[in-house]
């Protein structure tokens, strides 16, 4: 029962979204699958699906992996990091970016927003971002009005601080 457990998460993890879903929730991924959207190309602990817990309204990004253990080779068998596992959980309303990692025994607390290719190895419950991005803040003097903005319509009187996520060189 454990193999074909297994085997349902590692085909959940080539199938398109919703479909990936159900093949998640067979293996033992506790969540569920009408309040949860997992993304394409997502790999879920293939060892341990059922330490990987998700609340409802999560959205799950492209790419993203959750690890529930770690298991060291023979090769290193005398580090000092040995075998374990540790379940994972995703509260209510978080989102994770695209290319995100979440490692063993992480707690992703109630409505956290994880940005994109961001590694998240500790407990946390705010917005969690790449060390590798930086924020540059420059003044907007004047937005249009467009069916895309049509909420955000500013005058050149009143300049608009905005950030903006640029890759750092």
């Amino acid at each position: 029962m454990k193999k074909l457990k297994r085997i349902l998460c590692l085909i959940g993890n080539y199938l398109p979204p919703k479909l990936n879903s159900y093949f998640y929730k067979l293996a033992g991924v506790k969540f569920n699958p009408s309040k949860v959207w997992i993304g394409n190309k997502c790999y879920l602990d293939t060892m341990f699906p059922e330490n990987i817990i998700i609340k409802d309204n999560v959205c799950i990004s492209y790419g993203v992996t959750i690890v529930c253990h770690f298991d060291p080779t023979k090769s290193i068998k005398n580090h000092s990091i040995h075998r374990y596992k540790k379940e994972v959980l995703l509260e209510e309303g978080v989102f994770v970016g695209p290319k995100s990692i979440i490692m063993p025994g992480v707690i992703v607390k109630k409505n956290t927003f994880i940005q994109a290719g961001t590694i998240v190895s500790k407990t946390t419950f705010l917005p969690v971002s790449n060390p590798f991005l930086k924020f540059i803040s420059f003044n907007l003097p004047q937005v249009l009005h467009s069916p895309l903005n049509s909420f955000f319509v500013f005058s050149h009187s009143e300049p608009v601080l905005q950030s903006v996520l640029l890759r750092a060189k």
